[in-house]
């Protein structure tokens, strides 16, 4: 009796592999056992991530992923945790579970829909936070739910050599005899 035992080392929907059995057959010295197949994940989010671009200081928004599963008939939360504790306060999460009309058109036997609200207060630039969320399947580990976006200011400059990630305005080489204009314009969101 020959075994062989496979884990997916990557997260790609589809697999094959093969091992090569040697034998003390004369007609048949190697026998190959191949393995092939789909990996179904137990749980999909949709969208990947929760993403909030070109937020305001003083904005509060809201956005919603999908945690669905086609292997578990009552997906749901345990609980969660952010894994910034600092940043995690500017953060609200609602979950509740997926209706039968939201899964109606999917393979999808169960979910829970996630809404994250992000609070006024965080800093200018770019932010990253995740969501660890545990479920009711105690087989699964956590799922860990990017959260990511760029608050901006309600002034903002561009304009040709503006980086406004770095706020630098490149002006390249200069010639001393010839010198060097460029313009810039100049929003300032909210006012008339």
């Amino acid at each position: 009796e020959v075994v062989l035992t496979w884990r997916p080392k990557s997260k790609s929907p589809v697999f094959r592999t093969s091992a090569i059995v040697r034998t003390n057959d004369p007609k048949q010295r190697c026998v190959t056992l191949t393995i092939h197949g789909k990996i179904r994940q137990p749980i999909t989010l949709e969208p990947r991530e929760l993403f909030f671009g070109g937020l305001a200081t003083d904005e509060t928004r809201t956005a919603t992923i999908r945690m669905l599963s086609d292997i578990y008939d009552d997906l749901a939360i345990d609980q969660f945790e952010f894994e910034f504790e600092q940043s995690g306060r500017f953060f609200a999460i609602e979950h509740r579970p997926a209706t039968a009309q939201e899964l109606a058109d999917t393979t999808y036997r169960s979910g829970v829909v996630i809404s994250a609200t992000v609070k006024p207060g965080l800093p200018l630039g770019p932010f990253f936070q995740r969501l660890i969320v545990s479920t009711t399947a105690a087989e699964e580990e956590r799922v860990q739910i990017p959260i990511q976006g760029n608050v901006t200011s309600a002034i903002s400059i561009a304009g040709l050599g503006w980086d406004a990630t770095t706020r630098i305005l490149s002006l390249g080489t200069i010639s001393a005899e010839q010198g060097l204009t460029r313009e810039v314009s100049l929003f300032i969101r909210g006012h008339d």
